[in-house]
């Protein structure tokens, strides 16, 4: 089953406008999932943790229960943006979604759509 036909009423892509940022540049929301091994951990780690506080402040990991993950929600510019926080080595399994807000209005409007 095709994507767009399960909401039909639901856009593809959302015509919605990023976050601004503080110098004025659109933003992106994009949420971060990136698995590594548990013989992994210690690396990821120290490879979030080489890329500076700021970025290793963005993610909440799940280790400590037994699930390798890095999690995030960031405001970048671009996707290559928000790959670029995750270690080297997970890039290529990392997964990198463009997420938005719904209002009250736009949900209200998609089951207008949807009748």
């Amino acid at each position: 089953m095709k994507e767009d036909s399960v909401y039909p009423y639901l856009p593809l892509r959302l015509s919605v406008k990023g976050s601004t940022g503080k110098r004025g540049i659109d933003m992106t929301k994009y949420l971060i999932t990136s698995k590594h091994e548990p013989d992994d951990c210690l690396r990821a780690l120290d490879e979030e943790l080489a890329m500076g506080p700021k970025v290793l402040d963005k993610f909440v990991f799940g280790c400590k229960e037994g699930d390798h993950t890095g999690y995030a929600i960031v405001d970048v510019k671009s996707l290559s943006e928000a790959l670029a926080m995750v270690p080297g080595f997970l890039q290529e399994s990392a997964c990198v979604t463009k997420v938005d807000k719904f209002t009250p209005a736009e949900i209200k409007s998609f089951h207008a759509k949807a009748a």
